[in-house]
């Protein structure tokens, strides 16, 4: 109801009547309230029958009407109730303006006021706590709540003010429009809600949103004769979620950050041991020629290579290539400790398939980070080529034959090491010609993956070792590396590059 005491000056109004009764003599001229009360001009008790009541509207609700009795001159009678609309139509609009500028200075102070809030209370546990404060000062409510989306994409209550008893009920109320207000990306209202059967009232939705990321919702209900929800309480609650969502977000993305950096700083750390456990320099021994690499992916991996002479029997060479599941600081810590243990067990100069099955019972025993590990470990002996193998389940090496000129996987059947206290690991003898070669390799080669989703392959790998025939172990290398590198382009590796090449020479 639109009251004129709220809108004009008395004393205008009175001194506009008086002037137009001078130009209508013997007329008597009144403002009339909605609710009967004389505003301005005469009071009259009772309205005379003969009265003209001419009734004035703002914006087509009611304002009050004009009464005149014994004017004797519509034209200007018109004249004053159009001098009064316009009044009326002005002074509204006044009042809308200053009423829009208190709104946005309130809007500002208060988004002021969260920031300062936001600002002290960092930890995302304590902002919708902070925000449902400062919203309970301004929009008045029964039951106000916060919903966030936990890591599985549920929403979980993280704060409640009034009637928390009603929380849930509201909640399950209101499906509907927060369903509408996720589609929209804005805040909305819905009336004519139930909280009980005799309970009507009107629910207030804005999401916490930040671009395209939905983090929750706000949640507010009145109900048994509360006023509802304007457009007023609608845009001070969407700028107010606004500001939440912005610390939310921001502190999840500090917290991002500071993961990253200990991520990276866990992945330094794996990349120093990981390249303390290779070795700096290759045997030297006539007839035979040695290459090896590691490239590293961004991820620390478990990869490594190794040789060294067997203790007493300076004519074998223990060789080992193997990878372990895992990544980061784990993985390099369980990568070293396997290869302390296959050295320590190797001395003894047994058979491979016997030094990985101890190797493995000793890694079972102290095996507490559920990591495991492939293996290929071979002793060679120089003077001969011959070369005894044994594979716990790691990549099969390529055999290459310089007569005829092909080669072959070599398969050697095995599980890999740590998994199992009690493995059965079979037993292959290899005798290298001269010019015969033997590529090792984990299995960040043969799965290198290119753009479109395809792997490097074995095929792939066989086709480049068996054109490089006639190469030296460090080019067949370099063909190998380039031929991957090529294949993947710019696509991102998500796993180290091991290679190790063996090569008997021609006498």
């Amino acid at each position: 109801m639109i009251r004129l005491r709220r809108l004009l000056e008395k004393d205008t109004v009175h001194a506009l009547l008086a002037s137009f009764e001078t130009l209508l003599p013997g007329a008597e001229l009144a403002l009339i309230e909605v609710d009967g009360r004389v505003f301005a001009g005469h009071s009259m008790a009772e309205l005379p029958a003969d009265a003209v009541r001419l009734p004035l509207a703002v914006r087509s609700k009611p304002a009050g009407m004009l009464v005149a009795r014994q004017a004797k001159h519509p034209e200007i009678l018109h004249a004053l109730y159009t001098s009064l609309s316009l009044l009326l139509s002005e002074a509204q609009e006044k009042r809308d303006l200053v009423e829009e500028t208190l709104d946005r200075y309130r809007e500002i102070n208060l988004l002021y006021q969260l920031g300062e809030t936001m600002g002290i209370h960092v930890a995302p546990a304590i902002i919708p706590e902070a925000m449902l404060d400062e919203v309970s000062r301004i929009i008045d409510s029964e039951v106000s709540m916060v919903l966030l989306y936990s890591s599985d994409h549920e929403l979980v209550i993280k704060s409640c003010r009034g009637a928390v008893e009603f929380s849930h009920t509201l909640w399950a109320v209101s499906e509907s429009l927060l369903q509408r207000v996720a589609e929209i990306g804005r805040a909305d209202i819905a009336t004519q809600v139930y909280i009980q059967e005799s309970r009507e009232g009107t629910v207030l939705c804005a999401p916490l949103k930040v671009q395209e990321h939905l983090m929750g919702f706000v949640l507010m209900g009145r109900f048994d004769g509360q006023d509802m929800f304007t457009a007023g309480d609608e845009k001070l609650l969407m700028a107010m979620t606004h500001q939440a969502a912005i610390a939310l977000e921001t502190h999840r993305l500090y917290q991002q950050e500071i993961e990253r950096q200990l991520l990276e700083k866990e992945l330094s750390v794996g990349r120093q041991i990981q390249l303390g456990l290779l070795p700096t320099s290759f045997p030297d021994i006539p007839g035979w020629e040695f290459a090896a690499t590691y490239e590293a992916a961004r991820q620390v991996g478990g990869d490594l290579y190794d040789f060294f002479h067997i203790p007493d029997q300076p004519h074998r060479l223990g060789i080992v290539i193997a990878d372990v599941t895992g990544k980061g600081v784990p993985a390099a810590m369980f990568m070293a400790l396997s290869r302390t243990i296959i050295r320590a067990e190797s001395r003894t100069g047994d058979p491979p398939t016997e030094v990985l099955q101890r190797s493995n019972r000793l890694i079972v025993d102290d095996n507490r980070s559920n990591l495991f590990m492939t293996a290929f470990y071979a002793t060679l002996d120089t003077p001969t080529g011959q070369l005894v193998c044994a594979n716990a389940g790691h990549d099969y090496p390529l055999w290459l034959h310089t007569q005829p000129g092909h080669c072959e996987f070599v398969k050697t059947q095995g599980l890999m090491l740590g998994a199992f206290k009690s493995i059965t690991l079979t037993e292959q003898q290899l005798n290298l010609a001269p010019g015969d070669c033997l590529v090792l390799y984990t299995d960040g080669v043969t799965e290198a993956m290119n753009q479109h989703g395809q792997f490097f392959g074995e095929e792939r790998l066989k086709a480049v070792v068996e054109a490089g025939s006639s190469a030296t172990a460090n080019e067949l290398l370099t063909a190998i590396m380039d031929a991957v590198r090529q294949f993947i382009g710019d696509y991102a590796q998500s796993d180290d590059l091991t290679l190790f090449i063996i090569k008997r020479q021609f006498s």
